[in-house]
């Protein structure tokens, strides 16, 4: 039986841990090491994962100054000593039978990584089951398409499993507060050659944030993931050309959409202005300005970010005022 390395960040989640922890513990498949990185907290979660340290001898504790889930999950996957690797968010839960169901296609269908459906929980008990429409498995270039078309697939680094030996160079870019578990993702398929789908929800993520927070947070998400996407495009130019051609045009779309959300709210960040204005430039001037696909509007509109963005912002801003 090979083992399973699962790895958990934490950081102030002692009211949540426990479940988390035990939902991993109690796994129907018991060869398994659960790696916990407490980064930082404040409160008492590191004192709940050293008591479980304690009582069973697959847990491992990383007690580390705060640096963010992508410093967790590397120190984690440092130390990993499994065949295969997974995560695990220390606010989120997985079924008893995940961990037995998911390593059985391994075998029988001779895959580098599967991946499942998950729940998504919200506080007030409401919950929604995410599916991949297609199930079975695919060439990674199928998986490719889809993902990055946004279609059919919902590929996480927390409902799929990989063989550590395939990702063992590839880690999280702790550079990128948002979004960087796209990227890992990403860099991980570069290593292998197909996967599995299953059809079971067997991961639940947990929301727990009111609607308002998010809305708060929307450009900082949004600002996360359009450089995540930027990182993207770097890995795929040699991959898909027909691929890396349409993230280019997303890209472009995201940059503008962007800007336009931080001006309707009146938000100022000369950073992220920077940054906008710079993929913004280098889109316009590697031909976008020539790709049929992309609107006249948003051409327009990017053509006007990368003049000035101040002037964009009167410009735009008047216009959202009429």
């Amino acid at each position: 039986m090979e083992k399973i390395s699962v790895i958990m960040p934490i950081y102030n989640c002692e009211k949540y841990l426990k479940r988390s922890i035990e939902s991993v513990l109690n796994q129907t498949y018991k060869k398994l090491e659960l790696i916990l990185i407490n980064d930082g907290s404040t409160d008492n979660s590191l004192k709940v994962c050293r008591e479980y340290e304690r009582k069973d001898d697959r847990v491992q504790v990383i007690d580390k100054k705060n640096g963010g889930v992508s410093s967790g999950r590397n120190a984690g996957l440092k130390i990993a000593t499994g065949e295969y690797v997974t995560f695990v968010d220390a606010d989120d839960w997985i079924e008893p039978c995940m961990y037995e169901i998911m390593l059985k296609q391994f075998e029988e269908k001779n895959v580098e990584f599967v991946i499942c459906d998950y729940s998504q929980d919200y506080i007030d008990g409401e919950k929604e089951q995410i599916h991949n429409n297609t199930i079975g498995c695919y060439d990674v270039d199928y998986f490719l398409n889809r993902i990055y078309r946004k279609v059919d697939i919902a590929f996480n680094v927390w409902n799929s499993i990989f063989k550590k030996e395939k990702v063992n160079s590839v880690k999280f870019d702790e550079t990128i507060g948002m979004a960087e578990d796209n990227l890992y993702v990403l860099e991980a398929l570069m290593y292998c050659k197909s996967g599995a789908i299953i059809d079971e929800c067997l991961y639940h993520y947990v929301q727990y944030e009111n609607s308002a927070f998010h809305q708060k947070m929307i450009s900082e998400v949004s600002m996360s993931s359009l450089l995540a996407d930027k990182r993207q495009l770097e890995i795929l130019k040699d991959r898909n050309k027909e691929l890396y051609n349409y993230c280019r045009n997303m890209l472009i779309r995201d940059a503008v959409n962007i800007a336009k959300k931080m001006i309707g709210n009146k938000q100022q960040n000369k950073k992220w202005e920077k940054e906008i204005k710079k993929i913004i430039w280098n889109e316009l001037w590697t031909g976008i300005l020539l790709n049929k696909n992309v609107p006249e509007g948003i051409i327009k509109n990017a053509v006007c970010i990368a003049i000035s963005f101040k002037v964009y912002r009167k410009i735009y801003g008047k216009y959202i005022r009429s």
